[in-house]
């Protein structure tokens, strides 16, 4: 019995399995960063906590984002019930090392409904806006990581 499991386990330690780390093998030379202000200053912080600033792998990104607020629903007497929130971002990024280019398009919506006092509703809104950024920024960090292992 245990020499079938020490064979097994045998088996699996040398079978060529590679665990894949998340970690983020690259940092920014420079970002530069244009569109909506708010968006901007909480995507900038995030993508810079992400990076490790031990890399060899040198990366410039320009994005571009813009911020839409939709009224999706209303009701009978014509208010206001639900809005859509829509963040484009353009990213441009290049690799200084091997001079590789490349750009992305993303689009992340999400909607909130209006409360039943303005502050709520701008609360929802702020909850709202902050997940779509983390959205985006796993997004952008995601493709960063695939066109570096693809490089």
């Amino acid at each position: 019995m245990y020499k079938k499991l020490f064979f097994f386990l045998f088996l699996l330690s040398s079978c060529g399995f590679k665990i894949v780390t998340n970690t983020n093998n690259y940092k920014f030379d420079d970002i530069y960063i244009s569109g909506d202000k708010r968006v901007n200053y909480t995507l900038k912080n995030k993508l810079i906590s992400s990076s490790n600033p031990k890399s060899i792998n040198v990366i410039k990104l320009n994005i571009f984002t813009n911020k839409e607020k939709i009224i999706k629903e209303k009701n009978i007497s014509n208010k206001v019930t639900k809005y859509e929130i829509k963040i484009n971002a353009k990213v441009d990024f290049a690799f200084i090392k091997n001079g590789m280019k490349d750009n992305l398009t993303i689009v992340k919506t999400g909607f909130y409904d209006v409360g039943t006092r303005y502050s709520e509703t701008l609360n929802n809104e702020k909850k709202l806006t902050n997940i779509l950024i983390d959205r985006l920024t796993k997004e952008i960090i995601k493709n960063l990581n695939i066109a570096l292992n693809d490089s």
